[in-house]
């Protein structure tokens, strides 16, 4: 968990304590709390993943292109194997 979610949990945290310190519902207070922001992290970490995924078949997806378009001739800068690249997204 990165360190500003965790100050940011500790002091909902102690903000609630305070509030509901006599109340039967402060134990599912602080557990929503934890919970919401565990959620956080788990769901930062899965956008880390989903992009470094997209950027990975992206690269991939241009090395085949650029595999495709050299089989038809020696120049990898020739304006014909650019210009198919560019209108065949």
């Amino acid at each position: 968990m990165k360190e500003h979610n965790i100050r940011l949990m500790v002091n909902e945290l102690r903000d609630t304590a305070i509030k509901y310190h006599n109340h039967d519902s402060l134990r599912q207070r602080i557990l929503g709390i934890v919970q919401y922001y565990l959620n956080i992290d788990e769901q930062q970490e899965k956008a880390k993943l989903l992009a470094k995924e997209i950027k990975e078949l992206k690269s991939e997806k241009l090395s085949k292109k650029s595999r495709k378009y050299n089989s038809y001739c020696d120049d990898v800068t020739c304006d014909r194997c650019i210009s198919q690249i560019d209108f065949e997204g």
